[in-house]
Parts: C-alpha cells; structure tokens; sequence
C-alpha cells in the first residue's frame, strides 16, 4: 500500500517539476531558431509531420524499434520535412498575405487598389 503511494507522488512530483523545469528553460533560450542567418520556424512543421513519419516507421520497422530509436530516427526526418514545408509553403504564403495587407483590402497580384468610387465611376461610364 506504502509503495503507491511513494510511485504516485513520485508522479505527480515528476509532471509538476518536470513541467516547471521546461518552462524554466525554454524562457532561457533563444527562442528563434536561424538556418544560413535565416529566421525559420519548425514547431507547426515538426507537429504537423511528426506523427505520420513516426507511424510509417512503426508501420515498417515495428519488430525492432524501441521509442528511443524511433524518436531518435523520427525526429531529424520531421525536421528536414519542416523545414521543406517552412522553405517551399509556409515562408511564401505569410511574404504574400503581409504583402497584400499592406496594399489594402482590394488590392490583388500587384495591382493597385482601386477606391469603391473609381470603380463606379467607371461601371456607369461604360
């Protein structure tokens, strides 16, 4: 009965204490991470690729890998798949939607935006 008790508390110390040690240094750390002197951002990339390259590995590898192999092997593919997705579609995305904020609502592909009265002004001349 003593020994319950001692693993549930060891638990709960472990989450409260653990949760509180990676708050405490991820504020430590530099929170940008820079590829070539290029700010990237991999966090959405990783989550979002994580699990499906962690499923195919169990999918072809289940018989022998251990969930420190497997994170050990998903971790850096997840990563180059971010930062693929971060490079070639996220990066492009976020460049042309500041852009297009910047210009006004009805500006699109590089033509300027025109007023709500030019644009009547023009439809009743012809």
């Amino acid at each position: 009965m003593f020994q319950f008790f001692d693993l549930l508390r060891g638990v709960l110390a472990s989450l409260v204490f653990g949760n509180l040690a990676i708050l405490f240094f991820s504020f430590l750390t530099e929170s940008q991470v820079k590829i070539r002197g290029r700010k990237v951002d991999l966090s959405y990339g990783v989550y979002l690729y994580g699990w499906p390259i962690q499923q195919l590995l169990l999918f072809y590898f289940y018989g022998w890998m251990s969930p420190i192999v497997l994170f050990a092997t998903a971790m850096p593919i997840a990563c180059v798949a971010a930062w693929t997705s971060w490079r070639f579609i996220e990066a492009p995305c976020l460049r042309f939607v500041r852009r297009r904020r910047f210009r006004g609502p009805d500006s699109f592909a590089g033509r300027p935006a025109e007023s709500v009265e030019a644009r009547r002004e023009a439809a009743v001349a012809g």
